[in-house]
């Protein structure tokens, strides 16, 4: 993969690694409660690396906590009763198709649920609830185009079914990669003058398209004959 949370991260704490970041939304403090890519409040890491974690607080006040793949929301019940999402984010150097695959799945099976979302730029691609004791979850991927710079986010909030905000037991992982994706790839190139269908759309060498272009394939046209009787005494001449 061009990208996996998994295996690129840091184990340090240093945030860009392999153009990872990784923070959180705080729900409650945003005006309009509604999550645009602004809104990520990245974890520092002098205050808020724990020696194998990024935690808000030392103790579970909030709750809100990334780890390799471990992670954790805060939800309104809990001090200081706000709802924060954990956040991975990914920012591209690329600009082609790849497949975006992300994962979310409860490890404290006694909670109420939990949510993973993905979003592009601000913008939701994917979501599902995940229920109380789901050990599973969801594994998704999603083919599209990406360009150099847009933004990456897989978020997890509190909210479980019948639209729970408690974060009780909310312990949960997830993943998110990014790799290549062939259905976007070009495949070989026709050789012209080879004799070898290379591009393996059934035709070969001057017979393919691609090979329009090459001297080799161009028509060469001669004098053109065109026969008649030309002085009308009933003899056709060339």
């Amino acid at each position: 993969p061009y990208a996996d949370s998994v295996v690129d991260w840091s184990p340090v704490g240093e945030q860009g690694v392999n153009n990872w970041y990784y923070g959180y939304y705080n729900l409650t403090a945003d005006a309009d409660g509604v999550f645009e890519q602004d809104d990520f409040i990245e974890f520092d890491p002098n205050e808020h690396w724990r020696g194998n974690m990024f935690r808000l607080a030392p103790s579970n006040c909030p709750w809100t906590l990334l780890q390799q793949e471990g992670t954790h929301p805060n939800g309104v019940n809990s001090c200081p009763n706000e709802e924060h999402w954990s956040i991975r984010r990914w920012v591209s150097d690329l600009a082609e198709g790849v497949n975006i695959t992300w994962h979310t799945r409860e490890t404290n099976l006694n909670g109420a649920g939990v949510s993973g979302m993905l979003y592009l730029n601000g913008e939701l691609l994917d979501s599902e609830v995940i229920a109380g004791g789901d050990g599973v979850g969801v594994t998704r991927t999603i083919a599209m185009e990406v360009f150099e710079g847009d933004v990456i986010d897989l978020a997890l909030s509190p909210t479980g079914p019948n639209e729970d905000t408690h974060d009780g037991s909310d312990g949960s992982a997830n993943w998110l990669r990014i790799s290549q994706d062939l259905e976007w790839v070009g495949g070989p190139d026709e050789v012209c003058g080879n004799g070898e269908d290379d591009d393996g759309d059934g035709l070969v060498d001057c017979d393919d398209s691609d090979c329009a272009a090459e001297e080799a394939c161009q028509v060469v046209k001669g004098p053109v004959f065109h026969r008649g009787d030309p002085d009308d005494n009933g003899a056709i001449q060339l």
